[in-house]
């Protein structure tokens, strides 16, 4: 009796298993055939998300430089001048010389022969004249003649119209060794470009200049020229362009830029 006793608890164990097996893979039947995509929301899983430890795990070696990108357009050489002062690369000699939003203005200068004002560039000083390479300039002038014509009369021939200069040293002590070079446009051949009213554009070392006249009492010779014979001397106090001090009466002008050596100066105040 006791045999058969645990016979039957041991079959009513192994009958009970079955059921439960049976429950378990009856359950996982039903929810594989229930749960759908529909049922799964979709989760960014963000840095913050993962400890520390995984983040450190996921870090990968940095790779090998890629290649040298192209190279970027070449700057067009400009600098925008908008302050003049003593402690600025352009300075005004005076009062009459004032930096515009158009430029730098001249005058008005009611007799050009007896006042004027000049614009002047440190940039150069203590640089030998072999090696300026190029000096232009962008200027318009006007004027109603000549200091005793009647008004109006259409006179002033082009003396009034602005000019340049580089002031040198030659080594020799000042006095003595001081000298200029001068760029008149109405000494300029065959071509001066005087016309009053209009922007000239004005290539000194295509042109003609002179060594010590600024009078104009001697005949220009060409920039090269010039620079051959005096190519040793030094510019020691500044590139000048200048209006008044020649001729004109009711003289003015406006200077828009200056280029030296491929550096374009676009004056423009505030």
């Amino acid at each position: 009796m006791q045999w058969r006793k645990l016979l039957d608890q041991r079959l009513t164990a192994v009958v009970a298993g079955a059921a439960v097996v049976a429950l378990v893979g009856a359950g996982a039947g039903y929810s594989a055939s229930t749960i759908t995509s529909a049922d799964i929301k979709d989760k960014t899983i963000k840095v913050k998300d993962l400890r520390p430890g995984t983040v450190k795990r996921l870090k990968g070696q940095a790779g090998p430089a890629g290649p040298a990108g192209p190279a970027g357009p070449a700057g067009n050489g400009e600098t925008v001048v908008s302050v003049l002062g003593s402690t600025q690369p352009w300075d005004a000699t005076n009062p009459s010389v004032t930096l515009t939003p158009d430029g730098v203005e001249f005058g008005p200068y009611a007799d050009g022969g007896a006042t004027g004002g000049s614009v002047c560039w440190k940039g150069l000083n203590g640089t030998r004249v072999s090696a300026v390479r190029s000096i232009s300039y962008s200027v318009r002038y006007r004027s109603t003649g000549l200091v005793g014509d009647p008004p109006g009369d259409g006179s002033s021939l082009g003396y009034a119209s602005p000019y340049l200069r580089l002031f040198l040293n030659d080594g020799t002590p000042s006095p003595a060794g001081d000298h200029d070079i001068i760029f008149s446009a109405n000494t300029q051949v065959p071509d001066a470009d005087l016309d009053e009213g209009e922007f000239n554009e004005y290539v000194v070392t295509q042109g003609s200049v002179r060594y010590d006249d600024d009078g104009g009492s001697g005949p220009d010779s060409p920039w090269a020229t010039v620079k051959a014979a005096h190519g040793t001397d030094t510019i020691s106090d500044d590139l000048c362009i200048s209006q008044g001090f020649s001729a004109g009466r009711d003289v003015d002008a406006l200077l828009r830029w200056v280029e030296v050596n491929g550096t374009k100066f676009v004056f423009r105040g505030n």
